[in-house]
C-alpha cells in the first residue's frame, strides 16, 4: 500500500501506474521535474529487492511494515519492488 511520498503536495498525485503481480510491485511516478525524495510503502512482508530506472536502491525500515524507498526522479521514474514470499507453517 502507498502511504505517502515526499515529491508532491498531494502525497501520491504523481503516481500514474500501480501494478502488483507475481511477487512484484511496479509503479511509475511522473513529476515533470528532477527531484529527490522518498516513497513510503506499507508492506506485509519485507522487500527483497528494489529498483528505480534499472538501478538498485536500498529500502529503509521506518516502522513495523513501513518502508521508505529513496528515489531520484528525472521527470519520470519506473520503480520495481520484489517482495519476499509469505511462508506458511503447516
Amino acid at each position: 500500500h502507498l502511504v505517502a511520498t515526499t515529491f508532491h503536495i498531494t502525497q501520491g498525485g504523481e503516481v500514474v501506474e500501480w501494478v502488483h503481480k507475481g511477487g512484484w510491485l511496479r509503479f511509475t511516478l511522473e513529476l515533470g521535474r528532477v527531484a529527490e525524495g522518498e516513497v513510503l510503502l506499507w508492506l506485509p512482508i519485507e522487500p527483497q529487492q528494489a529498483i528505480c530506472d534499472g538501478v538498485e536502491i536500498c529500502p529503509a525500515v521506518r516502522g513495523p511494515g513501513l518502508w521508505a524507498l529513496p528515489l531520484r526522479v528525472e521527470k519520470t521514474a519506473r520503480v520495481e519492488v520484489r517482495l519476499r514470499e509469505l511462508r506458511s507453517d503447516r
